[in-house]
């Protein structure tokens, strides 16, 4: 776990800056932090998965948060437009 740990650590610090950029390109400024947040969580979880080089396999993640938030916001505003519609069943 300690290994783990300080394998994480020196991944985060050497990439962060990196893949905040990358996010901050593609999602307004207030939800950036939550999907680097998200797609640190997951590359913590997957450590174990992670090639030798590390930035393309986070970026991929990272695409990956932002298309799961993205289908998410999708189907929020489908559910307001069927509300609005009264099309909802009760």
């Amino acid at each position: 776990m300690v290994d783990s740990r300080a394998r994480f650590e020196a991944v985060y610090q050497a990439h962060c800056g990196t893949v905040r950029s990358f996010v901050h390109r593609r999602v307004p400024p207030g939800a950036a932090d939550d999907v680097v947040a998200d797609g640190f969580v997951t590359a913590w979880r997957r450590l174990d998965e992670a090639p030798g080089d590390e930035l393309p396999w986070l970026l991929a993640i990272a695409r990956g948060v932002l298309a799961n938030r993205r289908r998410g916001e999708a189907r929020q505003l489908a559910l307001r437009d069927r509300l609005a519609a009264g099309t909802v069943a009760a």
